[in-house]
């Protein structure tokens, strides 16, 4: 029986692609469950919950970023153990 305890990681999207992802390309593709293990080893992560807003064509210099932005939302949902949260700002 593992004994490790047990984590529920939370990601801000927006800070993790401006502070880390935005300039290195070959990193866009993050998997966020894998990271978390990589970081986390004398845990066991149990879900890894990604928040972000959805981008708007029209306010962005890159027309394709929304684009971007659904496949990888997309690809998150793949990986049972990750769920992407999306929302906006309310005030």
């Amino acid at each position: 029986m593992d004994t490790r305890p047990t984590a529920r990681i939370y990601v801000d999207g927006f800070n993790l692609y401006r502070r880390c992802l935005q300039s290195h390309n070959d990193l866009k593709w993050l998997d966020l469950f894998r990271l978390a293990e990589v970081l986390m080893p004398d845990h066991i992560i149990t879900h890894v919950d990604y928040f972000t807003a959805h981008l708007r064509q029209g306010i962005l210099a890159d027309p394709v970023a929304p684009v971007r932005q659904q496949m990888y939302l997309r690809a998150l949902r793949t990986d049972p153990g990750c769920v992407p949260v999306s929302g906006g700002i309310s005030g």
